[in-house]
This record gives C-alpha cells, structure tokens and sequence, in this order.
C-alpha cells in the first residue's frame, strides 16, 4: 500500500503519521508513504522514519521502490522452484546421444550434421520432421515417395552449416522428376563453389505447410560466468527485427518455462486472434523442457539454435536446428551448471519388513512442512543431541536454511513413509562441504518411534556414497560425548572417535572417504 498525501489534503501532518503509525502495526500490511510538502511536513516524516515506515519525497520515489520489492517478491517465489527430471518421465537415454557427439569430437569436427543434431533433439521429446539421406538421385526419389510430398532437398556434408547461403536448400518439391533436378542441381552447385569438400548427398525431408503457424527460436549457450542459458524469441525472418529475446538459467520446471516465455513479446501472438486459433502452449513448454534437460545431461553443447520451431494449435516442430560442440571432460556431474539441478539419481526405494515402502531422496523446499513437522516431533533429548541446544521448533529462517539447498555444496536425505496417501519425514542426514572443498560435516537424527530398523544405516550409506560421488575425501561430525548410541553407531560406520581435550562434553568423528 503506498499512501501520498498532499499539503492541501492535510492539515495536520503529524496527526496523520501517528495513524498511519497505529495503522502500520498490522505486520500483514506493507505500506510506503509520500508526504509532500517540504519543511511542514519534517516532523511527520522524521515519525515514521522513527518507526520504519518507509517514506519518499516525491511520488515517483515511492512507485519506484514499491515496484522493486514487487520484483524482489517474484524472484524470491521463483527461487523456490526445483527443477523435476525430464530423465524418469520420458524415459530419455543420454548415452545415445554422448555418443553422436563423442563420434564427431573424434573427427575433430565442432558443428553436428543435421541428421545428428535432429537425432538428439528426437531423444528429448523434441518433434522434428521426418528426413533421411540420399546419396544418389534414385535413392533421393525413393526417400522423397515413402516420406510423402512434399518434401525439401539439402545438400548434406559434415562441412557445410549454412546451406542456403550458397544454394543448397531447395523447398516446395511435389514429384520425382522435380527430386532428381533438385539433386543434380545442388551437388553441382556446392562442388563448383567447394570442391576440397566432401559431398555426402541431399537430405530429404518433409516439408512443413501451416499457414496459421508461428516461428518461434529456442537457444543454448555456454555462457563463461553462468554456464548453459536457455533463451526464447520469435524466430524466423523477424527473429532480429524484434528484438525480443529473453534467457532463463536451467534446470528449469513448469513455472520457470511460463515465466520466461510471458516475459517476451511474442507471448501475445500465441494466443487466440482473428482466424488464428491459440498455439499449443504445453507443446512450447515441453521444448524448452527438453531443453533444459539436454543442458544439464550434455555439456558437450556449445551452443544450440532451433530456428525456426514451428508451433500450431496442435503440436511444436523445430524444423532445423544446429548444435555446436566443444571438448569437455570432468569428473564431477553437472559441474557445467550455475545451478545444480535436483539429483533424481539419488532417489532410492525399498520395502521394509513391515511392508512399507521407505523412500530416501533429496530434500526439496516444498517440504518445508514435512520438515517442521519431524522437527517438532522429535523428542526433547533428540532435539538437544542434533541441535546440541535446547530447540522447540525450527523458525522461518532455519526452515528455509534445511530445505532450500544447494545441491552442489551440500546434501540433506531425507527418508520418507507414506500413509494416507501424505508424505511422512522419519529421518533426516545432511552433509554441508567445508571451505577446503574436501571435506565436509555430518549430521543425522531418526525420530525416536524408527529407531534400531536401519534406517539411520540406510541414510548414512546413502549420505557417504553422495559425499564420495562429489569427491569429498572426508566426513566429520560433532557428537555429544554423553550420546552413547551415536557414538556406537559411528563406530559401525568405521569413523574415527577422538575426545575434545578441551571440552570433554564433546567428540569429533572422521571418516576418511578414500
């Protein structure tokens, strides 16, 4: 709420700062204040001041700063999306394609072939039309007649990107005799221009007719200082003359996908008007989020261009698309990334002897609620052993410390039974990476009612192999030396138990991970 008032509206300044003061004590209302009058009103403004209530010299001052903590909002609600893995859900196997780029890292070759970069998209639920290679006149007609007219012909090399620069792209071909004159006329034309360079043959594809359709462009690149940036824009001929490109950081979910493509302009035209019927939004969004997954799953990627992506009311069809590589070699996962995404290969389940399935994955910041209610239901005694001080609950702060994390420089599983169809928290470890990057601390609590059933076993397993993967070399712990069966329980886990001799309340406990 901002409240600007005017000399001529008041009378009596102060008395109206001392209500707006008594008025502010709901902590549920935000209120900003602009009094206008320069030396009457010092006084009323020096009140509210007094009292942290925000207050501007001009109205534009206080328009201004409202709209940056409208904006600061925003960004906090988006900071609480965690990326769900494209990788369980559509069955995608990244392997095929590490292997199309490994192959042509192996001839030294920086730019994917239209067929290969096709293939990859194909592999992350991408749609693209139907092509094949031809590597002779006859076999470009056979091809052309069983994908159906019509068809567009391109030369293909493993050389040339930029094919209708120099006339190697022929469009609108409705029969066999048009698909040989095609043939010959683009190999003739590309070998008189390049004749050091080796000619495959001619694509074949099919050719995309929509007239109600809208270009839109999808991009990769590898920026040095925050890693793959996914942008969106219009795309086709008018991509340049808008303007109109807008980037987001993978790993991106639903919300993200949404929020970066309301922030072009090109939103508008997606939607219903005149005779152009509403494009297929969730067709847009599923390429952006197989984008993002290639992102996180390929940092051979360099860059990505799919211009033009096609997109109707029915479906979205990229209908050519380059991809640049680079040599990459890392042994840490995602290390590409800015932002790391969720590690859905930790999720683990199993059944337990009462029958129960018993999940352990990765913390997410919805589960906030989980959290603070496994918190609370812990025992005194187990609240001052993890906490090592007297705790009742967790505050905002703390809530959101646990559950918000970064994936790259700490861990927290949780281990999770459902009943009644509603997640239940019965145990939580957590690893944080010290500031060596070698080590890092632990720390884990089962609540009391699932104590002696392994779980706290199964968790610290868990734990060890996630801080090993990342290639930590050592966990340490603090433990309260009167907390007997956590000291016998790291003991089973092979760490090494030394007495504070400073303060014989306490025990440090090291595992070496290698």
């Amino acid at each position: 709420m901002i409240i600007i008032l005017t000399p001529q509206a008041m009378a009596k300044p102060l008395k109206v700062a001392r209500d707006i003061v008594e008025f502010a004590q709901d902590p549920n209302k935000v209120i900003m204040t602009c009094f206008m009058g320069g030396d009457d009103v010092n006084s009323a403004r020096l009140l509210l001041e007094k009292n942290n209530i925000p207050t501007f010299l001009t109205p534009e001052a206080a328009i201004e700063a409202f709209s940056y903590l409208r904006s600061f909002a925003i960004n906090q609600k988006l900071l609480l999306q965690v990326p769900e893995p494209l990788l369980k859900e559509n069955n995608i196997n990244p392997d095929v394609c590490k292997n199309i780029i490994q192959n042509a890292l192996s001839q030294n070759r920086t730019t994917l072939t239209k067929l290969e970069s096709m293939t990859i998209l194909n592999a992350y639920g991408i749609s693209t039309p139907q092509t094949a290679i031809a590597r002779d006149k006859n076999e470009a007609v056979t091809l052309a007649e069983s994908i159906g007219y019509p068809v567009v012909v391109k030369i293909y090399s493993t050389e040339i990107s930029h094919k209708f620069d120099i006339g190697g792209v022929r469009l609108g071909i409705f029969n066999a005799t048009a698909v040989k004159s095609a043939y010959e006329e683009i190999m003739k034309s590309v070998s008189e221009k390049f004749p050091d360079i080796e000619l495959i043959g001619v694509s074949v594809e099919q050719m995309y007719t929509q007239q109600m359709a809208r270009e839109l462009m999808v991009g990769l690149i590898n920026d040095p200082a925050f890693g793959p940036v996914i942008s969106f824009a219009a795309g086709g001929a008018i991509a340049e003359i808008m303007g109109d490109r807008e980037g987001a950081i993978p790993p991106l979910n639903k919300t993200l996908v949404a929020e970066l493509i309301n922030r072009t302009k090109v939103c508008k035209m997606l939607g219903q008007f005149r005779q152009y019927p509403a494009c297929n939004l969730a067709a847009i969004e599923q390429v952006l989020l197989g984008v993002s997954q290639m992102a996180c799953d390929l940092p051979w990627i360099k860059e990505l261009d799919i211009n033009p992506l096609i997109v109707n009311e029915q479906n979205a069809i990229a209908l050519d698309a380059k991809i640049v590589i680079r040599q990459y070699t890392t042994s840490a996962r995602y290390q590409h990334m800015a932002i790391h995404p969720y590690p859905v290969e930790l999720v683990k389940q199993e059944v337990l002897h009462s029958n129960e399935i018993l999940t352990i994955r990765p913390i997410r910041p919805e589960d906030a609620n989980i959290e603070k209610a496994f918190i609370d239901g812990l025992t005194t005694q187990a609240k001052y052993f993890r906490f090592m001080q007297g705790i009742r609950t967790l505050t905002q702060d703390m809530l959101i410390r646990f559950t918000q994390i970064d994936y790259d420089l700490e861990m927290a599983l949780i281990a999770v039974i459902e009943k009644h169809g509603i997640e239940q928290e019965i145990g939580v470890a957590r690893y944080i990476t010290n500031i060596d990057r070698t080590s890092c601390e632990f720390a884990i609590v089962v609540t009391d009612d699932w104590h002696r059933k392994g779980i706290a076993w199964r968790l610290m397993q868990a734990l060890i192999a996630s801080a090993t993967e990342k290639g930590l070399k050592q966990m340490q712990g603090i433990v309260l030396a009167e907390n007997r069966p956590m000291l016998n329980f790291c003991k089973r886990l092979e760490f090494d138990i030394k007495y504070d001799q400073k303060d014989n309340g306490v025990c440090s406990v090291v595992k070496n991970l290698y």
